[in-house]
């Protein structure tokens, strides 16, 4: 999936540097020739591109940066800031087309991790998370063990007739670990 969004956003990039490139190089051949209308069209044409370029690189830019700030990740994620005592370690959220997901990691207090965890999340057993693990590696996602609590939704098409009220994607999953030593890791996955 990654490789399609790259594909997309380049060809977009590309479309609108050729315009830009195309509209600059004939004001510029209209200015030298004294073209007088042609100068302002080919000129308006530019400001134009110069504009849309501006503002599309602007929009990208700052959704690359507010997906990969961990804290901003975990601001979109549980619509707050991180609470004191809380340390962001990783957090990183994409989506494109018919797909999203959000990977995050942060060490908190027991009550912190009890406030933040969805209410529709039901704990899980270790041989259920590993039959889902292999969908979600990340490298700096630390293994869970027999002592670690997992919670998880699995809201597949199988499990139901209709998409449910507040989902966003047709079947989405999420698990949240906790262990003891205060390490939380969330994952959400959608996809349509």
């Amino acid at each position: 999936m990654p490789g399609l969004f790259i594909l997309f956003w380049a060809v977009a990039l590309l479309l609108l540097g050729l315009g830009w490139a195309v509209s600059c190089g004939m004001a510029v051949i209209a200015w030298r020739r004294k073209w007088r209308v042609m100068k302002w069209v080919f000129a308006v044409i530019f400001a134009v591109f110069t504009l849309v370029s501006g503002s599309v690189l602007a929009v990208w830019g700052y959704g690359a940066y507010r997906s990969s700030s961990a804290p901003l990740v975990f601001e979109d994620t549980f619509r707050m800031k991180p609470p004191p005592g809380t340390a962001v370690l990783h957090g990183k959220s994409g989506g494109f087309a018919d797909s999203a997901g959000v990977d995050l990691s942060f060490r908190t207090d027991r009550v912190t991790f009890d406030r933040l965890r969805p209410g529709k999340l039901e704990r899980t057993s270790l041989q259920t998370y590993n039959s889902y693990s292999s969908n979600f590696t990340r490298p700096w996602w630390r293994a869970p063990t027999a002592a670690t609590e997992i919670w998880m939704l699995d809201s597949s098409p199988f499990s139901f007739k209709e998409k449910p009220a507040g989902q966003s994607f047709y079947s989405e999953v999420t698990f949240m670990t906790w262990d003891s030593d205060g390490l939380v890791q969330y994952m959400w996955s959608g996809i349509d």
